[in-house]
């Protein structure tokens, strides 16, 4: 199966370097926190696309999203940074965008 090219890139933020400091304690909240937004996105996703197969992936700060959708498989790489970044609010817009550009894709590749 082959997979596209992302279709958000990832967002970059600097790191503040007091963060470094504050001991393991702090990362491995923030991994639980990060996994907790990456949950909320993957069940925001399977409700606004029941047609498609997800899955998820996770390696150190980087999450993969994996959505097969109307015959085209499809990555979404997204960083700890990025997820550190974001809201409930922000999470739901950014499923409805990935929602509205894969239907956009697939009528795109349907119609051809």
């Amino acid at each position: 199966m082959m997979w596209n090219a992302p279709c958000i890139q990832c967002g970059t933020r600097v790191q503040d370097p007091r963060s470094e400091a504050r001991g393991q304690s702090l990362g491995n909240q923030m991994s639980e926190s990060m996994e907790l937004k990456a949950g909320t996105l993957l069940e925001m996703l399977t409700a606004m696309l029941p047609r498609a197969e997800l899955d998820y992936e996770r390696a150190a700060s980087q999450h993969r999203f994996l959505i097969a959708f109307e015959g085209r498989s499809h990555v979404i790489p997204l960083s700890d940074r990025w997820f550190e970044s974001q809201t409930e609010q922000s999470l739901a817009q950014v499923a409805r965008t990935i929602a509205t550009r894969l239907q956009a894709t697939a009528e795109v590749y349907e119609s051809a």
